[in-house]
């Protein structure tokens, strides 16, 4: 047997070539399912992230001018670097290489644990759904998952092996991975109490032990209240109301491909958590101190949302958990696989059942995107008769910047014309109204059709839908009196 760097015992699982044909195979299939949702429809938060980018005179803008909590400052500042493009997937690119490396990173962190190990996780990091949207989406949210395993990673290095090069590469990990994302703090939380129960836990003088500690953590512990200080001018955009058992739900159908439409979420949910803390006690047994690191990462979001009763909440704020949970799953898997014929069985039955699910999840990504914008503004376009186009909506702060940026990407046959809502109630005049909902209902709160006032009817005529989580479904109704 071989004995890992922690001291726990290894079993050479997977042969050498066999290991290696199978890493770089599900690395390459990680890395091929996430390129077609990068040709997705840009959608409302992304134009509002490019909107903000493009308005600043410098990148020292991002710190400070009066922003918004869609200002991820990593992520503005490529799209301020970018500038005005014709196209937007050249915005979503450092998401891409982001999503490409965590798939890698996932797979090199469950090595941890032995070759089945690695390969496990490297597959539910690779196949995960909301980890595939968010690594084709132009924000924040990637590179902070990104750089939380690769913080995990470089301190767990320095941890074992005390040289300049991981403490540096450490604590710049925290300062990219703090302004990709706030959220970047929960895996923070988890780094700071591992090293500090490792450090000073150890055989050494208290005086020695407080100065290693500093050393590891007083530049990042700096980074992170430097983030909290400028996160305190940031105004908090608006948002839908939610229910914490429904954004639950989301979290677990997309992490782990189980069915939304049923009771499965909920128990399948509890389940898969229940079986993260069996490993996190099975850490414990074993007397290794990473029991704690991943105990934080998974309660810190929770504890926060008890404490502060957010009034906005969305699955992706809980989303640099999640590759420390498929970790755990990993491990689970591995120690599965080890046990014999039974538990490859059930192992392998698991697995599958998490890739069919993330296969149905991924296959309305590849369909629908973020929603069909470009192609409802065609219709709109084509269908046509007088010399501009003319629009309004239902909600004039959610839908005007997605027509205006897509309008600019129109042929310039004829101009897009956008009515407020209160023009359209004063009486002014638009063929099109665009109404939308954001839970994908496939039916129009406005019915068939409405009665707009001043004697005007409109009458829907086209339904454009998105796949899951990111993006809006439009209801596209046609003046008909």
């Amino acid at each position: 047997m071989k004995q890992g760097r922690e001291g726990e015992l290894r079993r050479p699982s997977v042969p050498d070539r066999a290991f290696t044909i199978a890493f770089v195979f599900l690395l390459l299939a990680a890395a091929a399912v996430r390129i077609p949702p990068l040709f997705s429809d840009f959608w409302q938060d992304e134009i509002w992230s490019l909107n903000f980018a493009l308005s600043l005179s410098s990148p020292f803008k991002i710190f400070t001018t009066a922003s918004f909590d869609n200002n991820h400052p990593l992520n503005t500042f490529f799209l301020w670097l970018v500038g005005a493009a014709n196209r937007w997937e050249p915005y979503r690119i450092p998401s891409l290489l982001a999503g490409f490396a965590t798939a890698g990173l996932m797979g090199v962190a469950g090595r941890l644990w032995g070759r089945a190990a690695a390969l496990a996780s490297l597959m539910l990091g690779g196949f995960s759904s909301i980890l595939v949207l968010y690594a084709t989406e132009a924000r924040g949210y990637a590179a902070a998952v990104f750089f939380s395993l690769a913080a995990f990673l470089l301190l767990e290095r320095r941890l074992a092996r005390p040289t300049p090069a991981p403490l540096l590469l450490f604590w710049l990990s925290v300062l990219l991975g703090q302004f990709s994302h706030g959220s970047f703090f929960f895996v923070y939380a988890g780094l700071l109490c591992w090293s500090s129960l490792r450090v000073l836990s150890a055989r050494r003088p208290p005086r020695e032990g407080l100065r290693e500690l500093l050393v590891l953590q007083l530049v990042p512990l700096a980074v992170v209240l430097g983030y909290f200080l400028w996160f305190r001018t940031v105004t908090i955009g608006g948002g839908d109301p939610y229910l914490v058992s429904e954004v639950l739900r989301e979290l677990a159908t997309y992490s782990f491909g189980l069915p939304l439409r049923s009771p499965w979420p909920e128990f399948l949910g509890l389940a898969i958590l229940g079986c993260a803390l069996g490993e996190i006690v099975q850490l414990a047994r074993e007397k290794r101190d990473l029991w704690v690191f991943f105990l934080v990462v998974l309660a810190a979001p929770f504890v926060l949302l008890a404490l502060s009763r957010p009034a906005m909440l969305f699955p992706r704020y809980f989303l640099v958990a999640i590759p420390f949970l498929l970790l755990l799953l990993g491990r689970g898997f591995s120690r599965l696989w080890m046990s014999g014929m039974a538990g490859r069985g059930v192992a392998g039955a698991v697995l599958g059942l998490f890739l069919l699910g993330n296969g149905v999840n991924l296959a309305a990504l590849y369909r629908d995107g973020r929603g069909h914008y470009l192609e409802a503004l065609a219709f709109m376009s084509s269908n046509t008769a007088g010399p501009a186009i003319t629009v309004s909506s239902d909600y004039d702060f959610r839908i005007r910047p997605l027509v205006d940026f897509y309008a600019a990407r129109l042929p310039r046959e004829k101009p897009v014309v956008y009515v407020t809502q209160a023009m359209l109630k004063g009486g002014a005049a638009a063929e099109w109204v665009i109404c939308h909902n954001t839970d994908n209902d496939p039916q129009p709160g406005f019915g068939t059709s409405f009665d707009a006032g001043h004697g005007r009817f409109y009458a829907l005529v086209k339904s454009y839908p998105f796949a899951w989580l990111s993006g809006v479904r439009w209801f596209v109704y046609r003046r008909i009196t």
